[in-house]
């Protein structure tokens, strides 16, 4: 994903209030599973420990990643930290203005 599609998904939510994505990746399961769909939603002023998050990463690369794990820690209201469920270790201080929003509902291939 590139810098244009994530300001894309920025103003889809400004604009919608929630966007559904489709989940890539084995980090979040088992709540979260490789097709899951997860909607999100624009709303980030509330977010509190326990919940998922949806953030974009960029790797020295210059690839941009949108990224959901579980938020286990809020530095100083200016920084997050986060862990995907099935990692053994948190991921570096995400930076707020990072957040794309926070995960409302998980549509599994289970549920269908």
């Amino acid at each position: 994903m590139n810098k244009y599609d994530i300001e894309g998904v920025k103003k889809y939510l400004s604009l919608n209030g929630s966007i559904e994505i489709e989940s890539h990746g084995a980090s979040m399961f088992p709540a979260i599973k490789d097709g899951d769909k997860i909607i999100v939603s624009a709303e980030i002023d509330s977010i509190e420990e326990n919940d998922i998050i949806v953030f974009f990463d960029s790797s020295s690369s210059g690839n941009i990643s949108l990224i959901a794990h579980r938020v286990i820690r809020i530095v100083d209201n200016k920084f997050v930290i986060t862990k995907g469920d099935n990692n053994h270790v948190a991921d570096r201080p995400i930076r707020k203005k990072c957040i794309i929003g926070k995960v409302i509902s998980i549509v599994s291939e289970d549920d269908k």
